[in-house]
Formats: C-alpha cells, structure tokens, sequence
C-alpha cells in the first residue's frame, strides 16, 4: 500500500522525482522504455494479432486511435493471467478486468481527484487514469494510493512513470499485470534478467522481436 500526501505544489515535484529515484537505481536503464518504445509498439501489434483474443481488441482501435494505448492492451491480452494468487487465494481474472489495473477511462470532465478518492480496495498497486474518450484520451493521471498525480498527455511518459513508482515506492506489481510488466522490465527497460521470467513472456518476446518492420 502507499501513503502519498501531497499538497497542490507538490504534484509536480513527485512527478520528477519519481523519475530522478529510479535513475539512481539503474542510471543506464532510465530512459529505455522512452526510446525503444516507438519501434517495439508496432512489433507488439504485429505479433499479437497471431493470437485471436488479441487480434480482437486490436481491430476495436481506429486508425485515428491511440495507437500506444493499442499496443499496451494487445501486451496485456497477449501476456493475460487467467488465474492470480492475491494474498494467498486463487481468484480468476478475465482480459478486460486486468486491463483495469493499468488504466482506467474516466469522462472528460470527471472529477479526477474524486475519481482516485473513490477507487475500489482491489486497485491497491499504482494505475493510470485515462481522461478522455476509451480509445484516445487527452491527459492521463497515476493515482497513487488514492492521490492523483498529473502525468500529462503522453501515455507513453505516463506509463514510463507509472512502472518506476513500483520501485520507487517499493509497490509490488498487480498480480493481474505480472506477466505485462514483466515483459516491460525484462526486454524493454532491461532492468530484470530475462531468465528470471516466465516461459510465456519469453516465448512472446521472441515473436515480437521476430517481427521485421
């Protein structure tokens, strides 16, 4: 759990510093997901519609959608986890439910720090909030505990801040979202030996990385 006080100030000083504490810890990894992301979205894509589930969620996106937000929901779909442990029980999860514990779309217009105020106890690690229509927000927030902190328009800047706050907050990811993040650690911030990961994320970076652009 995390326990985030911030006053009206602070929100951008955290935003940086979340950044300047996980380039203490791995100086050489800071900035990969940011520049190898461009390229490896459309590898993502490209591999994922081999697989049906995900080629559906795929073809739900319109050229003119976020295509960032395309590629992280075909990770997601691609690297699901149909069963999690969350503190000792087995409870199953479906595609769609796990994707809740990496974003949220809120209306524009929608209270945001009322929105983080009342997030339901199962979203306990750190989420995005997705201002804006489903498939192409406008402004994104990482709620923290139950504070939301501004991450701008990028969700590209919005998701590299919300995968340090695990470790700069010391937060264990979602069970839901192990194998996405990873996938993310391992083969994009390279800040997790490979070796260490499961079977199925190594077999699906080996497809992604198979894809010629």
């Amino acid at each position: 759990m995390l326990f985030v006080s911030l006053n009206e100030n602070g929100y951008f000083h955290l935003y940086h510093q979340i950044n300047l504490e996980f380039q203490l810890l791995y100086p050489d990894q800071c900035d990969n997901f940011i520049s190898r992301w461009g390229r490896m979205k459309e590898q993502i894509i490209l591999a994922g519609e081999g697989n049906a589930s995900v080629l559906v969620q795929i073809q739900k996106f319109q050229p003119d959608d976020n295509r960032d937000l395309c590629a992280l929901t075909a990770l997601a779909f691609a690297l699901h986890k149909s069963v999690v442990q969350v503190r000792g029980t087995s409870t199953s999860s479906s595609r769609e439910n796990s994707l809740l514990f990496l974003v949220q779309s809120i209306p524009e217009g929608t209270d945001v720090e009322a929105a983080a105020k009342a997030k339901k106890p199962v979203y306990q690690q750190p989420f995005l909030l997705a201002l804006g229509p489903a498939r192409r927000p406008v402004q994104y927030f990482a709620v923290l505990d139950k504070v939301a902190v501004p991450c701008g328009t990028s969700l590209i800047t919005a998701i590299d801040r919300l995968f340090k706050c695990h470790f700069v907050f010391n937060v264990h990811y979602s069970p839901a979202l192990l194998h996405f993040w990873h996938f993310i650690a391992a083969f994009i911030y390279e800040v997790l030996d490979p070796h260490t990961v499961k079977p199925i994320i190594r077999s699906f970076a080996s497809s992604v990385r198979a894809v010629e652009l």
